[in-house]
């Protein structure tokens, strides 16, 4: 067994990567663990690497029960307590639109083998009675909820006074007054950047400032472009359909020639509503011209 590489992270942690597998399990066992943790720090731990799956379109009702829900999706799928290491939704509450019933559930699972999750990944997983698709959740840029800026999260955060993330005013988001007035939105972040495009909540995804910095992220970590976690295995290297240059070229000409097709055929409507206008017109003058003869 030897170390290649080593990595220690921003939150304080330390990633150490071994040359083989085997080597990887060996150093997880229990008796071993506590040897080579001795030698690090007597407070330090040794985590599992966890894997954050999306799933989409999960009913919002469940917000009552997530404790629950967690306990259900440990039982149905046949996990153990220590693999499902937690069950949130993706956005804050407070970012939840009016009227709205479903939502994405973000779920962390560490120590689960890697083809319980590719299996996971292809079958969708159970909740609560029902089979919801996953897949792994991209990266996305720390938001302060304080502020608002990226990079950070509130713990962290150096401003005295809260933003808020609806109107970019002087208060908790929580408590905007202007939370579903659309014409009072003002986005702090794509003001702080010069843009003229600022009347939008500041969480929206879409933005520029946004995807630059997740686009970022992902180029640090490129495991999340594929469709299951890539291994030596060739099956594994099959590119999500937004990362794969040439079927996202297909999509686009197939969704170009559906329109143009459509352009087309409304045309043509057009075209035949007009025809028949210029018909009805030429028989009621005809008809007039036969009353007056």
């Amino acid at each position: 067994m030897h170390f290649i590489a080593v990595k220690k992270l921003k939150n304080g942690g330390t990633v150490f990567e071994l040359g083989s597998k085997v080597g990887a399990e060996w150093i997880k066992q229990s008796s071993i663990q506590g040897e080579f943790i001795k030698n690090l720090d007597t407070e330090a731990t040794i985590k599992d690497r966890t894997i954050q799956l999306k799933v989409k379109f999960v009913p919002m009702y469940h917000n009552k029960h997530m404790e629950a829900l967690k306990r259900s999706t440990i039982t149905v799928n046949g996990m153990e307590d220590r693999q499902v290491r937690g069950v949130r939704w993706l956005k804050n509450l407070v970012r939840w639109r009016s009227g709205q019933t479903v939502a994405m559930l973000v779920i962390t699972l560490g120590g689960v083998k890697l083809m319980t999750v590719e299996d996971i990944l292809r079958q969708g997983i159970l909740l609560a009675g029902g089979r919801y698709a996953v897949e792994i959740l991209e990266p996305e840029p720390w938001q302060c909820a304080k502020c608002q800026a990226y990079g950070h999260i509130v713990t962290e955060c150096k401003e005295t006074k809260d933003i808020c993330g609806n109107c970019g005013g002087l208060h908790q988001t929580a408590e905007c007054e202007s939370a579903e007035k659309e014409e009072a939105y003002r986005c702090i972040n794509c003001k702080w950047v010069g843009s003229n495009d600022i009347k939008h909540v500041v969480w929206q995804r879409e933005r520029h400032i946004f995807q630059r910095r997740k686009e970022r992220l992902i180029s640090n970590r490129p495991e999340v472009k594929y469709r299951t976690p890539p291994t030596n295995d060739p099956d594994t290297w099959r590119l999500r359909d937004k990362f794969d240059g040439e079927k996202e070229k297909r999509i686009r000409r197939q969704f170009e020639e559906t329109r143009k097709a459509a352009e087309e055929a409304g045309e043509r409507g057009r075209e035949r509503g007009k025809g028949k206008e210029r018909e009805d017109m030429q028989g009621k003058v005809q008809e007039e011209a036969a009353e007056g003869s």
